[in-house]
């Protein structure tokens, strides 16, 4: 049977079967692993079927050669609740994945069937929200494979030079900019570090709320 979301396997396919072809003897700690059957259950119901099997296998990790992440989303919880300023208990909008600079991508359930899928960049003032795609699949088969949104959305080009200079991102692991561009730093790769993802994250809500 078809995966749901093959056409974003074809587009990001999993780093630890990316690392099966490269040629530079180099692997991908952050390689995709199957999630728990516990993980699995507790969000049943409440993330689409599609993204569970995914998590299913191959699993949470990186994919796309660094680019993007899909990750537990209870480690990520508290940051989203800050940056949309929402109860935590409030399960209608979950973190399902992370860019390799930290842009946080969220599933929202606004209705019995409404969805989208929105992501956060922590870096900018304000953080402001974009919508991908009024669906969860159209989403990640469609939106993200956009050569265009890869650029914009998920830096392909500096999180590539990143990876060269600073190496490979582990698991829960991002590239950030010292000093933070709300501080006056600057968007280029000699500004860029990279370190623990919802450390980072946490320091950048701070700074974004004053």
């Amino acid at each position: 049977m078809t995966h749901p979301l093959q056409a974003f396997l074809d587009c990001f396919p999993p780093d630890n079967m990316a690392d099966e072809r490269r040629t530079d003897g180099k692997s991908t700690v952050g390689g995709a692993r199957s999630a728990s059957a516990d993980l699995l259950e507790r969000f049943r119901g409440v993330l689409p079927e599609s993204l569970l099997r995914l998590w299913a296998g191959p699993g949470l990790g990186w994919y796309g050669d660094g680019l993007i992440q899909l990750v537990n989303p209870l480690e990520y919880l508290d940051t989203l609740a800050g940056w949309l300023k929402r109860d935590l208990s409030d399960l209608s909008r979950v973190p399902v994945a992370l860019t390799a600079f930290g842009k946080l991508v969220y599933y929202r359930r606004l209705g019995e069937d409404t969805e989208d899928v929105s992501v956060i960049d922590p870096h900018r003032p304000g953080g402001g929200a974009e919508v991908l795609a009024w669906s969860f699949d159209d989403s990640f088969n469609e939106v993200l494979c956009d050569p265009e949104v890869q650029e914009d959305t998920l830096d392909r080009e500096l999180a590539g030079q990143a990876a060269l200079r600073l190496g490979r991102l582990e698991q829960n692991e991002m590239f950030f900019y010292v000093p933070a561009l709300m501080l006056g730093g600057d968007d280029d790769l000699q500004s860029v570090a990279k370190g623990n993802a919802p450390v980072h994250l946490d320091l950048l809500l701070q700074l974004a709320l004053g």
